[in-house]
């Protein structure tokens, strides 16, 4: 299910680390590091942490509402954006506009880490619905609720993509 293991992203923890917001989805643990509401809206940073031994996909989706700037910190990754596969690995940087079809997955059998910076921000808060709602992966949406399909796609502008053969 989606976790969320931190209560405040502005709170620090005994030790003065700062702790974040963080949830799992399919696996890939999530921490809000920077949201909207600390930007103002402009902009808002997610880490996103695939685990090791095992491939981790994000199924084809369109954002409408938002670009993405992809930073891969480690890993290998192989992108399809609209028809094309690009591979990218640790340093790599990638942009991908909204209302063009993604996704991604890990591809090697090490732990992989990307940054993703949404601009405008506001992206951050479907990891915190999905948590309210128990959602632990993108099979229980994409088998799944239409009314929640809906509500997803009109709060994120986010949507399924499924692709003809």
């Amino acid at each position: 299910m989606v976790q969320r293991n931190s209560n405040n992203t502005n709170n620090s923890n005994n030790n003065g680390v700062k702790s974040y917001e963080q949830y799992n989805l399919n696996d890939i643990n999530y921490r809000i590091l920077v949201s909207g509401e600390q930007t103002k809206g402009k902009y808002s940073i997610i880490e996103g942490i695939f685990p090791a031994e095992q491939e981790a996909e994000i199924p084809m989706h369109v954002r409408s509402k938002e670009n993405v700037l992809i930073y891969i910190i480690e890993g290998k990754f192989l992108f399809r954006y609209q028809k094309e596969d690009i591979t990218g690995n640790g340093g790599s940087v990638l942009k991908f506009d909204k209302n063009i079809p993604l996704s991604y997955r890990k591809v090697d059998e090490k732990e992989g880490k990307l940054l993703f910076l949404y601009s405008p921000a506001g992206f951050e808060n479907f990891f915190k619905d999905l948590g309210k709602l128990n959602i632990s992966n993108f099979k229980m949406l994409s088998g799944g609720d239409p009314i929640l399909l809906q509500l997803l796609e009109n709060n994120y502008g986010w949507r399924f993509v499924f692709e003809e053969n």
